[in-house]
């Protein structure tokens, strides 16, 4: 059995690679859409940024002409013989979204979704042309969700003069592009990764710094993106699932393919 997974341009059609017709299994992999901007003159609380944009939402709907039925009015509905998706990408068979483990700075809609699982919404379920596909929100990448724990030295400089603050500036400011922090966001982001552990499940010492904001290990952003990845591929062992759809936050998805072969970000 061959397995492919492919990363995705969101909204896009361009593919890193090919499927060949001998490849039975394929995972295909997409960031979430465009998100809500932080204004430059003032804060703005973590629950009215970081949700989809209009432009976010407009590409969610694009998916479905991307990997959703197609039908013509002649009588033909989906799951027909006679509809088919949009060459050359296929149909899912399931549907994965990252969680962000209730993170201080990360959105959930009135419906608890988080942007990665709005970005898959309209596809999943919304019109004729959708796919009527639960989304798994489960997996995710922070050592919250699958008991990673963090490593102890990146706890101790978090500790330690001022890291908490650059840290939580660093997560607050990811694709926003503007340097705005409130004290209290600071203290609850802190407070939030107070909470975990620095031994993984098993007892032992976590290597795991999310997004790999600290240090210089290119694999300590792993956390739970190597649990999320297991789980995904043995969704793809079930009968009937040859096709998976994922949107995952765009940093972790390097981590989520097995490593960091994606560009890394500049420090």
């Amino acid at each position: 059995m061959m397995v492919w997974p492919l990363l995705l341009l969101c909204g896009g059609s361009h593919a890193f690679g090919s499927i060949s017709p001998s490849v039975d299994k394929v995972i295909y992999i997409i960031r979430h859409g465009e998100k809500i901007a932080r204004n430059s003159g003032s804060l703005q609380r973590p629950e009215a940024v970081q949700c989809l944009s209009e432009k976010g939402w407009g590409r969610s709907y694009n998916l479905k002409s991307v990997f959703g039925y197609t039908f013509s009015f002649n009588g033909c509905m989906p799951g027909d013989s006679c509809s088919q998706n949009l060459p050359p990408l296929r149909t899912p068979d399931a549907l994965f979204s990252a969680n962000y483990a209730d993170g201080p700075i990360d959105c959930k809609d009135e419906q608890g979704r988080y942007r990665t699982e709005q970005t898959i919404a309209a596809l999943a379920n919304s019109g004729p042309t959708s796919l009527n596909l639960p989304i798994n929100n489960r997996l995710g990448f922070m050592p919250q969700l699958c008991g990673a724990g963090l490593n102890a030295s990146f706890v101790q400089w978090l500790q330690a003069g001022g890291g908490a603050e650059i840290y939580s500036r660093f997560l607050a400011t990811l694709e926003a592009k503007r340097p705005v922090l409130a004290d209290d966001l600071t203290e609850a982001i802190s407070g939030w990764l107070d909470q975990v552990p620095t031994q993984d499940a098993a007892g032992a010492p976590s290597s795991c710094v999310p997004y790999q904001a600290w240090g210089d290990d290119p694999m300590s952003g792993m956390c739970c993106n190597r649990a999320a990845a297991e789980a995904i591929k043995l969704k793809l062992l079930e009968p009937g699932v040859d096709t998976i759809l994922v949107a995952w936050e765009h940093i972790n998805i390097q981590w989520l393919g097995g490593g960091p072969r994606a560009p890394q970000r500049k420090k």
